[in-house]
């Protein structure tokens, strides 16, 4: 899905590449946008520069029109856009299976349970 670059208006331009990662791949951007596709205002507005803190509503105008549901609100729903977004990758790396290798791998130390 190729975002609509008319779609991010009043939007910082080096602002888009992290929006499509996250939208696109479900790459993790940084606090401010982590903090925007988690619809916590507060934080956003803490990590935000001066251009983004006067660009809130067209976060929230592109957000409510036209970002894909799935990948903001809440916490849960934020986690669950990475996750399904993170397989989807792991498929297109190994189209023949994921080895179990990495499926059993521990998240935090990346070793084989």
């Amino acid at each position: 899905m190729a975002i609509d670059p008319k779609t991010l208006s009043g939007i910082p331009d080096y602002m888009h590449p992290g929006i499509e990662r996250w939208i696109e791949q479900g790459i993790e951007p940084g606090n401010f946008l982590r903090a925007v596709f988690q619809n916590d205002m507060v934080n956003a507005a803490l990590f935000a520069d001066d251009e983004n803190l006067v660009s809130f509503r067209a976060y929230a105008l592109f957000l409510t029109n036209h970002a894909p549901n799935d990948c903001w609100g809440d916490l849960r729903t934020y986690n669950k856009w990475a996750k399904i977004k993170a397989e989807e990758r792991l498929k297109r790396a190994y189209p023949g299976g994921v080895p179990t290798v990495i499926l059993d791998a521990d998240p935090d130390f990346g070793e084989v349970a």
